[in-house]
């Protein structure tokens, strides 16, 4: 977990919380500077935490088709497709890749899209 506060300099002061989870292993992460984009990859999903909103990014996602039990949990996952997306000014990533064809044909429900990759300009 990441702490966020805004400095009177217009810097952010990242404070660094040390938290068990296992993509961190209890790391102490560094101060973020202005304009700096702070990524952890989760096995969940990734976790972005930014300073600037106005950014263009582009993102290698992954969409597999999934099946629930009656409890709501996923019990399979079958591999869709990958793909590159563009995104701007905090726009969602699900929109644009429900514009593609072949995967516009499923319903929300059916599908989940993982951020492998973001590029960041």
């Amino acid at each position: 977990m990441y702490s966020l506060t805004s400095g009177t300099t217009g810097v952010y002061n990242a404070t660094p919380i040390t938290t068990t989870l296992p993509f961190s292993a209890g790391i102490a992460y560094p101060a973020a500077a202005s304009g700096t984009t702070i990524s952890l990859l989760s096995p969940l999903s990734p976790l972005t935490l930014s300073n600037n909103m106005n950014r263009v990014n582009n993102q290698f996602v992954a969409i597999f088709k999934i099946e629930r039990n009656d409890k709501n949990e996923i019990t399979s996952a079958k591999f869709i497709k990958e793909m590159w997306i563009e995104t701007k000014n905090g726009s969602s990533v699900d929109f644009e890749v429900a514009k593609d064809p072949e995967i516009s044909k499923y319903k929300a429900d059916e599908i989940t899209i993982r951020a492998i990759h973001t590029i960041t300009f």
